[in-house]
């Protein structure tokens, strides 16, 4: 059993959060409402996923450019 946060938390990137899905360990993701062992709604999931990588890479372009900025 694993028990991160939010999908944001279980992987980077969508593919490595699509594979810990699909492992066979029951998956609980409280902020999100999901477990793998009741829930039926796997494309929440992936839409969750992708939504949680793009807000990473957002959040990365930012630091970039205030570190360039503060040069």
């Amino acid at each position: 059993m694993v028990i991160p946060k939010s999908v944001s938390r279980l992987g980077r990137t969508t593919l490595i959060s699509l594979q810990l899905e699909n492992l066979p360990l029951r998956l609980i993701l409280p902020e999100d409402i999901y477990d793998t062992e009741t829930s039926k709604s796997w494309i929440m999931f992936n839409l969750k996923a992708v939504l949680a990588e793009k807000e990473n890479s957002n959040l990365s372009e930012h630091i970039k450019l205030g570190l360039k900025a503060s040069e």
